[in-house]
């Protein structure tokens, strides 16, 4: 008896123990460092929606990175295009115009998309007739994935003007026939202009202008304009909204402030990103539970650093 009391106390210790000998080699391995954030964050208790259960898995090391490695060496190419188009990669998902430089971004987000295939089902699954928001759309690997699930619907926002005329190319048939919806803007707390960095090496590693997320050294930076998910929903005129995709380079907290009026009453399925920012873990699901405190949530790929909540 006397055990069982000491158990919660034993496993707290043995938690606080890897979380220390984890964050000894964070800063060679950043998915080891996030994972050292999480039990540490857990332990003060800043994560409340994860069970020591759950949070104990998030130390297995992550089938992430073979899958990446598997996805990266089969993206070939296959054809040139005019710029800023210039590759058609052929994948294991299918063809996709984009830069010389995406094909890395691109492996990472055929790998993601690898990972919803398995777990973007149940309560969690897209449906037919479902409408989407893809909130950085990128070459278009998760919008594909939606319209596959039976999705009617799918709104893109996507800043970078570049990726999105790629974008456009490669859903042109979609695009006339309404059922995807391109958005060249960034998703933020509020409307207006602000500064987007990129990195050329790799299209996916930009994040709106912010002291937390500031890049030095980027190679261009590009003026978009922002735009929130309320103000997108009244402009489309869209009477549901059934799933939000959020991976947004550390803008997903202020995207989130901007579609509390979409979340409060559509009550979407979500899957948001956790690994940009350090606070991330519990800044992020606390914004959506303060919303609606009634969503379920998801942890089962709390090491993939995703959020995941539904109705």
């Amino acid at each position: 008896m006397r055990f069982r009391r000491r158990t919660p106390l034993y496993l707290a210790a043995f938690l606080l123990l890897v979380a220390g000998a984890t964050t000894i080699v964070a800063k060679k391995s950043p998915p080891i460092e996030r994972r050292a954030r999480a039990l540490g964050s857990k332990l003060i208790g800043r994560l409340p929606y994860v069970s020591w259960g759950e949070l104990s898995l998030a130390i297995i090391p992550s089938e992430l990175r073979g899958e990446l490695r598997y996805t990266e060496n089969n993206i070939r190419q296959v054809n040139r295009g005019e710029s800023p188009c210039s590759v058609l990669w052929k994948t294991p998902r299918g063809l996709y115009w984009g830069r010389l430089a995406d094909r890395y971004p691109l492996a990472v987000a055929l790998t993601y998309r690898e990972i919803d295939n398995r777990y973007l089902r149940g309560p969690l699954a897209i449906r037919r007739g479902d409408v989407v928001l893809d909130g950085g759309s990128h070459l278009g690997t998760f919008t594909r994935f939606a319209l596959e699930q039976g999705a009617g619907l799918v709104v893109a926002f996507e800043p970078d003007p570049e990726t999105m005329v790629c974008f456009r190319r490669n859903f042109e048939e979609e695009i006339h026939a309404r059922q995807v919806i391109p958005i060249e803007s960034a998703l933020w707390s509020k409307a207006g202009d602000s500064l987007i960095f990129e990195d050329s090496a790799d299209s996916l590693d930009s994040a709106i202008q912010r002291d937390s997320v500031k890049r030095s050294g980027a190679a261009r930076t590009v003026r978009v304009s922002t735009i929130t998910i309320d103000e997108a929903v009244r402009l489309l005129h869209l009477n549901r909204v059934d799933f939000i995709k959020l991976n947004i380079e550390g803008a997903e907290r202020e995207a989130l402030k901007g579609a509390l009026g979409t979340i409060a009453r559509f009550r979407p399925k979500m899957k948001v990103s956790l690994e940009h920012l350090p606070d991330d873990p519990w800044v992020v699901p606390q914004t959506v539970l303060e919303a609606v405190p009634s969503y379920r949530v998801s942890t089962q790929l709390l090491k993939q650093s995703f959020f995941y909540c539904y109705w």
